[in-house]
């Protein structure tokens, strides 16, 4: 049982219109890896002009209603990651947790809800 951790780094994040979140274009061969994965894959963007670092759990997000889908012939798609999950102590905390959470229900119930 792992985390896995993508890291992506820009000197300047996006931010997506909501204002609330940044937004990443999450290429599609990712996507279909993730999307398939057991293990929590979460995806790490670093921000360098400002040394900040904001995470999504691929897996619940992408079952979160609202959250689309990549079209079939696309090669990327966009994800939003909320600037309320910055990487700090919890993340690692709450990680570790979810990974505890993963490894206890591998008897076939849905792993990231």
């Amino acid at each position: 049982m792992a985390i896995l951790i993508q890291l992506k780094a820009s000197e300047v994040l996006s931010p997506h219109f909501d204002g609330v979140s940044y937004k990443f274009p999450l290429d599609v061969r990712d996507y279909n890896l993730w999307i398939k994965e057991v293990n929590p894959v979460f995806l790490i963007l670093y921000e360098a002009s400002s040394n900040r670092a904001y995470w999504l759990y691929f897996q619940q997000y992408m079952r979160n209603p609202g959250t689309h889908r990549p079209r079939k012939d696309a090669k990327s798609f966009l994800v939003k990651i909320p600037r309320a999950n910055r990487v700090k102590t919890e993340f690692f905390r709450y990680a570790r947790h979810l990974k505890a959470k993963v490894h206890a229900k591998l008897d076939g119930v849905d792993l990231h809800d």
